[in-house]
């Protein structure tokens, strides 16, 4: 792509320029720009002071270039801002082992949207088992939503405990569904048993509910997932995601309040700036080759065919909560906090 004369950009030089290099190497002429409004939930994130997020989103200062997790390098051929249409752009796991190619007729913006709503809801539902809204018979979404839910994109992030720690952080009151070592969970039973007078003046100051809600609370405990072998829930915890549910229970149907506050859980880069008029063929094209030369673990096809979990493996660890911790939900808050 470095010689496109499109949205912006010049070739390096008058004359006619290859497309390999030959002796000359690539240089990083072009960069992803912030634009113009402060208010851009994209270039300035609402979550950015939180500490859950240290990672910028997109990263402007070095958004001339994006190395794959393999080592590849790619130069970013046009000048740009998340309004910019018609990309080629890649995610990276903050863990920074996992990374994704994907492309789009819209913009990067749209494309952060999509990804920053099925992947915070797939978190919800790996943690608590059920869907997000029960849903329509005729839901609009419901194929969308399906096809996400295979994406080995949001199997990984619903898992990795890089990516789910973040979530946690903005959302605190979802420890109760990550599963503690054995021997900690009984040494918090036995915690728990000796604070009684704390835990029932904080766990059963709610509303009382009628029949059908205690019914769909059930249906919701039910359904937690089981923990991985030499892991176990608490008592508090026990305790903590049926009030956690009592609280739901209510907004369970409406699709417009979100039990959790949503935020990015991938690095963002821009690496091509597509002619307005390409083709769909073109596009599917380069998005291939990047797909051959970057090697991104977490799409779905491989670059020589085949299965992906069996070249890459599975997209996340089945001891999914070995590296998370529970300092925030053992210890109880003081009222300065």
């Amino acid at each position: 792509m470095k010689t496109c004369s499109y949205r912006g950009a010049m070739p390096r030089f008058k004359n006619i320029e290859g497309l390999f290099c030959g002796n000359d190497e690539p240089e990083a002429r072009y960069t992803l720009t912030p634009c113009a409004s402060l208010l851009c939930p994209y270039c300035y994130p609402s979550n950015h002071w939180q500490k859950s997020q240290p990672w910028p989103v997109i990263d402007f200062a070095s958004s001339s270039k994006y190395q794959f997790v393999n080592g590849y390098i790619t130069y970013l051929n046009c000048p740009a801002t998340c309004k910019t249409s018609n990309i080629i752009y890649a995610m990276t796991c903050p863990c920074g082992h996992y990374d994704y190619v994907d492309s789009t007729t819209q913009t990067l913006a749209d494309a952060m949207t999509y990804h920053r709503k099925h992947g915070n809801r797939i978190i919800f539902e790996k943690l608590i088992g059920s869907p997000l809204f029960s849903g329509s018979l005729l839901d609009p979404y419901e194929k969308e939503q399906e096809t996400a839910n295979k994406m080995r994109l949001y199997q990984h992030s619903a898992r990795c405990p890089i990516a789910l720690r973040s979530f946690l952080e903005c959302n605190p009151n979802y420890w109760c569904f990550i599963p503690m070592l054995l021997h900690e969970a009984l040494a918090e039973n036995i915690l728990y048993t000796r604070t009684s007078n704390y835990s029932t003046a904080e766990l059963y100051d709610f509303i009382p509910m009628i029949a059908i809600d205690n019914q769909r609370v059930e249906n919701y405990l039910s359904h937690i997932p089981l923990s991985p072998v030499s892991y176990a829930f608490s008592y508090q915890q026990r305790q903590k995601q049926r009030l956690f549910f009592e609280s739901i229970v209510p907004f369970s149907t409406n699709e417009q309040s979100l039990p959790y506050s949503p935020l990015h859980l991938y690095k963002v880069a821009l690496i091509v700036v597509l002619p307005d008029d390409c083709s769909m063929i073109l596009r599917y094209i380069l998005q291939s080759l990047f797909i051959v030369h970057g090697e991104p673990k977490l799409n779905m096809i491989c670059p020589l065919g085949g299965d992906p979990e069996k070249r890459y493996g599975r997209a996340y660890d089945l001891v999914w909560c070995a590296g998370l911790n529970h300092s925030l939900l053992t210890m109880p808050r003081s009222n300065q906090d």
